[in-house]
């Protein structure tokens, strides 16, 4: 491929270095710049046009999507931009929705949690605002490498059209446990990861349709994926169970 036809498909798919960003919002600290992860995409993009290849059956609008969200995590690992005590906290969440469901059989509610915590509700969310962009980042640090080749995430891996080392009944066992998983959430949040999953809706069109704040979105993303990880380490591993706190 020459420069004229990778700069062709560099203007032709710019577009979808902003769609990624604005779906990756959801879960990005707001102390994050916008146009600095359009950059950092714009960088992904370039390489899925070097690396892309034909030959192993994924069309490029999949590949490129994966090549700049890659992009973008690896940046927000590397500018290392939460403080210790935001760390801190969300690991003390992820522990007490973990202890919770344990004691209660089921996913503790807000007012539980904060219950649990000896703070407010305000303090509560607050938290979950602190939150957000560490426990959604590390549910993409489930990674693995097939064949050998570069990393799939366990969200990558329940794609079909995306190489996974997961078997089809590991793969169908995953989607099973997250079906249930949404299944059991009251109606806006499960609306809110249905219309972000499996929509592809950005955080801006979520809160329209539910007529929600972008704020509120991203705390409700941020619970829902703690409670999502404490379900998914079990299933993902569980020769380490309950006894890590490592977000």
């Amino acid at each position: 491929m020459d420069n004229s036809e990778k700069e062709k498909l560099l203007l032709e798919y710019a577009s979808l270095v902003k769609y990624v960003v604005n779906r990756m919002l959801i879960s990005i600290p707001p102390c994050l710049e916008k146009e600095d992860l359009i950059s950092v995409g714009t960088i992904g993009l370039l390489e899925a046009i070097e690396k892309y290849d034909s030959q192993k059956g994924i069309n490029f609008e999949t590949y490129a999507i994966h090549r700049i969200k890659g992009a973008i995590l690896d940046e927000l690992r590397s500018v290392n931009w939460a403080p210790r005590t935001a760390l801190e906290r969300a690991r003390e969440l992820e522990r007490v929705y973990r202890r919770l469901e344990q004691k209660l059989g089921r996913t503790a509610t807000d007012e539980e949690v904060a219950g649990e915590m000896g703070i407010t509700m305000e303090e509560f969310y607050q938290r979950l605002d602190e939150a957000r962009g560490i426990s959604p980042l590390s549910l993409e640090q489930f990674q693995y490498s097939p064949n050998g080749g570069g990393e799939v995430t366990l969200l990558d891996s329940l794609s079909s059209n995306l190489p996974s080392p997961l078997t089809d009944t590991e793969r169908v066992e995953l989607r099973e446990t997250i079906a249930k998983a949404l299944n059991s959430l009251p109606e806006k949040e499960r609306m809110v990861m249905t219309l972000y999953y499996y929509e592809g809706l950005t955080l801006k069109e979520i809160g329209k349709v539910l007529h929600l704040s972008e704020p509120r979105v991203c705390q409700i993303h941020t619970k829902v994926i703690i409670n999502l990880r404490v379900k998914l380490r079990k299933l993902i591993e569980p020769e380490v169970s309950l006894r890590r706190d490592i977000i």
